[in-house]
């Protein structure tokens, strides 16, 4: 990958990854959002969903986990009006949970702010969520609690 990537180029590698660790676990898309500085992939399953931000100025990519809506649309803050949780990094998640990621986050910390680094850190981002989902899934409730 060139150093001065496209964004369509870092979206078709970074969906590599993705799109079969998401179907793998059951979930649905990705809807995909662009902005200037970032782009965001949705992919959606019942109670809860998984947001893969890209951040292309310091090129970094995250996973985070959130409670869905029935409108099908990924909520832009971390917690809603009334002050309940609808958004969580899914380190934040693990880290709730119990789960050890020390040798995940050292390595993404190496790959992060280089674009020759996308596929081997969406590689491990999607390597995380593969690992991670059973454990969300089954504490939806939990860390999204119903209002």
């Amino acid at each position: 990958m060139s150093v001065h990537a496209s964004t369509d180029e870092v979206i078709e590698r970074v969906r590599r990854h993705f799109d079969d660790v998401a179907l793998g676990l059951g979930l649905r898309g990705p809807l995909l959002k662009r902005a200037n500085t970032y782009f965001d992939l949705a992919y959606f399953h019942g109670e809860i969903g998984l947001e893969v931000l890209v951040e292309l100025a310091d090129f970094f990519i995250y996973a985070l986990v959130f409670r869905s809506s029935s409108d099908g649309v990924v909520p832009a803050e971390y917690t809603d009006d009334g002050g309940r949780r609808q958004k969580m990094h899914v380190q934040h998640v693990l880290d709730h949970l119990g789960i050890p990621h020390d040798e995940e986050d050292a390595r993404l910390k190496r790959l992060g702010g280089s674009y020759r680094n996308c596929d081997e850190m969406a590689r491990c981002v999607a390597d995380l969520v593969e690992r991670a989902w059973p454990h969300l899934a089954a504490r939806s409730e939990q860390l999204f609690p119903p209002a």
